[in-house]
């Protein structure tokens, strides 16, 4: 995916025409903050219904148990694993290419690219003797999760208002997008332990897949000079998202939501 922005920013960046009127192509740069749906969030959880080696198969793994018994030194149980996994919001960079029709409609194609991360804790008791109490003290350990995202935009720009070189507009489009998960881990006494996502028991490959949808926003522009163009919207995606293809051997986890993207554009043209 990252070869793919930098192809798509390469073949923006090909074009050298800049007109000097509101019509014509259009070209530009991407970066803002991604708040992805949580409703994916949960696949990084470590509960065996999401991976074969998960959280409760690494405590039972004889390799690993030797570890977590040094540590605990007393009988321990994980009483719970992560219920509420959001996302944090990500930096999301891209590239832009447009025609613009006339002064009030233009369309465009856009890809971005992110990288997901995701935090949460499960939680062990630990059967202490010596703590003169029933109950036993508990200790939260953290998991983690990274993946690759790529959103594909294709749509029309409508004009809202224009006042003073300030343009408003409303864009509408259509989205593809590509999941790919790149970590997944939790940490006891400063180690990590990878948990691993099993598809259709080759577990060196990586789960994802691809979704679609669409989406709409406000975005406002200011034209800086005769080729330079300042860009800044909000969109609100509604997708799918899949986080495991379906298999003869495995059910999908795919899930529509909500997604929000607030970007600023630097546009030639």
């Amino acid at each position: 995916m990252k070869k793919f922005i930098c192809s798509f920013i390469a073949l923006s960046l090909s074009f050298t025409s800049i007109g000097q009127d509101e019509t014509g192509l259009f070209f530009g740069i991407n970066a803002g903050a991604h708040m992805a749906n949580k409703k994916t969030a949960i696949m990084y959880s470590g509960g065996s219904n999401f991976s074969l080696y998960g959280i409760e198969w690494a405590f039972s793994y004889p390799n690993y148990k030797t570890d977590f018994d040094n540590y605990f030194q007393y009988p321990y149980e994980i009483v719970e694993l992560p219920q509420d996994m959001t996302y944090r919001p990500s930096l999301e960079i891209g590239g832009i290419l447009g025609y613009n029709v006339d002064n009030s409609l233009s369309v465009f194609a856009e890809a971005n690219f992110g990288m997901l991360k995701v935090q949460d804790v499960f939680v062990v008791e630990v059967q202490n003797p010596n703590t003169g109490s029933v109950n036993y003290p508990l200790e939260q350990f953290p998991v983690f999760g990274e993946e690759q995202r790529l959103n594909f935009n294709l749509g029309a720009r409508f004009t809202l208002f224009e006042n003073n070189g300030l343009v408003g507009y409303l864009p509408l489009f259509g989205n593809f997008n590509s999941v790919k998960i790149e970590r997944n881990y939790f940490i006891v006494n400063n180690k990590q332990y990878n948990i691993v996502h099993n598809i259709q028991g080759i577990t060196n490959q990586k789960p994802g897949g691809n979704g679609f949808g669409g989406g709409s926003g406000l975005g406002i522009k200011y034209r800086m000079s005769d080729k330079i163009v300042l860009d800044a919207s909000y969109n609100a995606l509604y997708t799918k998202v899949t986080m495991i293809r379906e298999t003869s051997t495995q059910s999908a986890f795919s899930v529509w939501g909500l997604h929000h993207s607030v970007l600023l554009r630097v546009l030639w043209g």
